[in-house]
């Protein structure tokens, strides 16, 4: 299976998505913001980033700008619990 990062900075959000992708077989690193999950992609490998689009400071956008400017191929799975987000 595959390795996935998920990026939310709600905790009870993130803990969910972590329980059902494990149960799948993936394995599972978790960020509480865009700059955590940038430094855990500068450090591992992910074949999948599941990221809130709304987190306080930099946004779910603003890390896919970064992964792109960096020729990141990683797929973003963007996600969010506002119906406006979007």
């Amino acid at each position: 299976m595959g390795t996935i990062l998920v990026a939310d900075d709600e905790k009870t959000c993130r803990d969910s998505i972590q329980k059902v992708l494990e149960r799948e077989g993936h394995k599972v690193q978790t960020a509480e913001s865009v700059d955590g999950a940038l430094e855990a992609l500068r450090l591992n490998h992910f074949d999948l980033v599941v990221c809130d689009y709304r987190m306080p400071g930099k946004t779910g956008i603003d890390l896919l700008i970064e992964l792109r400017g960096k020729r990141s191929s990683v797929p973003v799975l963007m996600i969010s619990a506002y119906a406006d987000a979007l």
